[in-house]
């Protein structure tokens, strides 16, 4: 009878933790927006990328820099040198922080300099953001870029009218949607690649991409003409997978590329044991 009594008892112990519990998840998810409705699909679909890879932009389309000066598109970025466009607007409070906190430290960590191999565009999508705002957030990312001697008047942080953002915005196939107020928005994170003459390249979604992906993309819309010998085998022998947003190893390519390796290496060998038989029939004679 006392085992019964016992076991009793702690049934309805844990009956009434398990209540409990079940009662402050059902409180917080009532009363925190967390648990509200999620967004319907038409919102979702008005805020997706397209994917508009091998399709030029538009250079002539003019913006305001972050210190007042307008100018095209094509003037902001390195003659002969990739460039990248981060769409943003300057007063998020969320995501575009987020994105271009990310893009800051890839840019910290890579091999490649900034305002040598490549330039950044900031490009706000909200017709209220001005020179005055974009001064803000260019004051905020690129102090921490200062103390690595980069060039960081190539990351550029630029604003417009709104039919040239309308325009970018298009060809890039960034969407985005104003909230009845009009002060926030709804869009997604992503950055864009491009080669030197306008061409969209690559686009890396989120924020979670590595510096070795970012570098390699950029090598390769680069054309040649930025990267060392050794970026130049990596890309090789590395493919860029779009579903994962990755360059993934190709095994083939691999061994090709240690096949010729060994190949030089055993006629380098040949070569220089026949001249030194060579040499050494010389001497003889």
């Amino acid at each position: 009878m006392v085992g019964e009594t016992t076991n009793g008892h702690l049934v309805a112990n844990y009956s009434t933790i398990i209540l409990r519990f079940l009662l402050a998840v059902s409180f917080i998810c009532l009363s925190a927006p967390a648990c509200a409705e999620p967004p319907s699909k038409n919102t979702l679909g008005q805020v997706d990328i397209r994917d508009n890879r091998n399709t030029s932009i538009d250079l002539e389309l003019e913006f305001s820099d972050q210190n007042g000066n307008v100018r095209k598109l094509r003037d902001f970025v390195l003659r002969n040198r990739p460039f990248i466009i981060l769409p943003v607007y300057f007063h998020c409070p969320r995501l575009c922080s987020i994105s271009s906190d990310a893009l800051l430290r890839r840019l910290s960590e890579s091999q490649l300099e900034l305002g040598r191999d490549y330039s950044v565009l900031s490009v706000s999508f909200d017709p209220k953001d001005n020179p005055a705002s974009a001064k803000q957030a260019q004051q905020k990312y690129l102090n921490s870029l200062e103390h690595k001697k980069m060039r960081t008047q190539a990351w550029h942080f630029l604003s417009g009218a709104q039919a040239n953002i309308d325009e970018l915005m298009r060809q890039i196939g960034f969407n985005y949607l104003a909230d009845p107020e009009g002060s926030e928005f709804s869009h997604a994170s992503t950055l864009v690649i491009f080669t030197p003459d306008g061409v969209i390249s690559r686009y890396f979604y989120g924020v979670s991409y590595s510096e070795r992906d970012l570098r390699l993309s950029l090598i390769e819309a680069g054309r040649g003409a930025i990267g060392s010998a050794t970026d130049k085998v990596l890309l090789y022998c590395f493919r860029f997978d779009t579903l994962s947003g990755k360059y993934s190893l190709m095994v083939i390519k691999l061994v090709r590329v240690i096949s010729g390796i060994i190949f030089g290496i055993l006629v380098s060998a040949l070569l220089f044991m026949r001249v030194r038989e060579r040499r050494r029939d010389t001497s003889h004679v």
